[in-house]
């Protein structure tokens, strides 16, 4: 008959024979409220408690004991033991009915609260609509309904946030012991809202703005029927200590609650945060800064050991040594003129080596043009040093070999980034190309063997070549994925 009159008003109901039978259908799907006869065949309804409360997966679901109106030593047992009520039999209606209502409601207002405080680490999000709603059903529930209220002021005196509740007429009804911890307020200097301004907030202009602040929000809320969004604010305690707070509020039904999360700490913490991030990033662009200049120092004296030698040979091997180490400046160079301390622009990176290395070679414009077609890709250094030190190679190369006697041609690089972050670059010329049975990759030279070594051991590249039309590299590589560093 219980079964059926829950049923009858919408419940989905499993009724079992036996404490056995119960036990195995709590476990196979947990429902939300349990409700046990004290006098079941074979193990009777403590003993299934007693099962029931072992078990951390389901100790949490609310019980109810069916008993008859006599057993009142049984009862404090049951209470004991963990029950949340009990429903006298021959049972009344609309009584069971208000009682099973009302402890599904607290265990929903339970499960919700134990949810929002673990989901608060860095902001706190006191209740949903959800949630809202089940507080203004339970404060316009009947007299017999108040037992629930209690609970629930229960709960919120053990919440790990200082909360307050206040009326339509502004007057703080009620404040739990962490707020008292936290601010050093009680509830008889706390008798109204507007002394919680004047107090929290002794700056007059500062109070005007927070509470203007405040009042928004709360319109905002009550018209479109939701919690009031979070806001952070300084407050001053009754020690003259000022903190940091995050407050939320819900609006129930004419009432507010408040809840007030102490984020001084994690405030502070950022600020040490990010001076310390202002301070490694003045320290890295010092080095970058250093590194280019050591760079440039080494290319000087290089190019005054070149203009002292008469050895042509002599000075094409300084001119190689001083492009290699230009374009390692370069990348350091372009990292300290950047905002990203990791990370730089492909296609201006290569637009600048190439320039420097036509104008270091002394080659007219008009002899030989250099293309460049090069999505924009930004790469980090863990690439860029390699890279740039590939690039010269192949573009010195082809300045060098591609175009004997004079004779006029064409570099094109192309830049394609496609998904999971691979990037094709291919560097072609139009010259003479190879000579055929020529292997580059068993070439004797420093410059080739350096580049399928940055290629294939550093970078974990793929690189090709062909030469049909002139000469061209093809290399795909993977951007390094170590996240920026600043």
């Amino acid at each position: 008959m219980l079964a059926d009159t829950l049923m009858e008003e919408g419940y989905e109901v499993r009724p079992t024979s036996s404490g056995e039978r119960a036990l195995m259908a709590v476990q196979a799907q947990q429902p939300e409220l349990i409700i046990l006869d004290l006098r079941m065949p074979g193990m009777d309804g403590f003993e299934v408690c007693r099962r029931l409360k072992e078990q951390p997966e389901i100790r949490d679901i609310p019980v109810l004991f069916l008993s008859a109106a006599s057993e009142v030593e049984e009862r404090v047992k049951g209470f004991s033991m963990g029950a949340v009520d009990f429903i006298t039999k021959p049972f009344q209606r609309d009584e069971m009915l208000a009682r099973v209502r009302t402890h599904l409601q607290l265990s929903r207002l339970q499960n919700r609260l134990e949810a929002m405080v673990g989901q608060r680490t860095a902001e706190l999000n006191v209740s949903n609509d959800c949630l809202q709603k089940e507080l203004e059903e339970k404060i316009a529930a009947e007299e017999s309904l108040k037992e629930s209220e209690q609970r629930f002021r229960q709960m919120i005196e053990m919440s790990p946030y200082a909360v307050a509740l206040s009326d339509a007429e502004d007057n703080i009804e009620y404040l739990n012991g962490k707020f008292v911890e936290t601010f050093g307020y009680g509830p008889q200097e706390l008798t109204t809202v507007k002394k919680w301004w004047l107090l929290a907030h002794p700056d007059e202009k500062y109070r005007e703005s927070i509470i203007a602040q405040w009042r928004e929000k709360i319109d905002m809320a009550f018209k479109n029927h939701r919690e009031v969004e979070p806001t952070t604010v300084d407050v001053t305690c009754k020690d003259g200590e000022v903190k940091t707070i995050e407050i939320s509020a819900s609006l129930i039904g004419d009432k507010a609650l408040v809840v007030f999360h102490d984020v001084t700490e994690r405030k502070q913490s950022e600020e040490r945060l990010k001076t310390s991030l202002k301070e490694k990033e003045t320290l890295l662009r010092e080095l970058y800064h250093r590194t280019k200049n050591n760079m440039q120092v080494i290319c000087s004296l290089l190019t005054l050991k070149m203009i002292d030698s008469d050895d042509e040979k002599l000075k094409d091997e300084f001119r190689e040594m001083e492009s290699r180490i230009h374009s390692m400046a370069l990348v350091h160079q372009k990292l300290y003129s950047s905002k990203n301390l990791s990370i730089i622009n492909l296609g201006e990176y290569i637009s600048e080596l190439s320039g420097a290395l036509l104008s270091n070679r002394k080659t007219p414009p008009e002899k030989v043009t250099i293309d460049e077609n090069v999505d924009d890709i930004n790469i980090f250094i863990d690439v860029a040093v390699p890279l740039g030190l590939i690039i010269n190679e192949l573009i010195s190369n082809a300045l060098k070999h591609a175009f004997p006697g004079g004779k006029t041609g064409r570099i094109t690089i192309t830049g394609k980034k496609y998904e999971d972050e691979i990037i094709e670059l291919k560097i072609a010329d139009d010259g003479i190309g190879l000579t055929p049975g020529i292997d580059l990759r068993k070439a004797c030279g420093l410059g080739m063997k350096s580049v399928f070594a940055l290629a294939e051991y550093q970078m974990r590249a793929a690189i090709s070549y062909e030469s049909s039309c002139g000469l061209s590299f093809t290399l795909k590589f993977k951007n390094a994925m170590h996240g920026e560093r600043l």
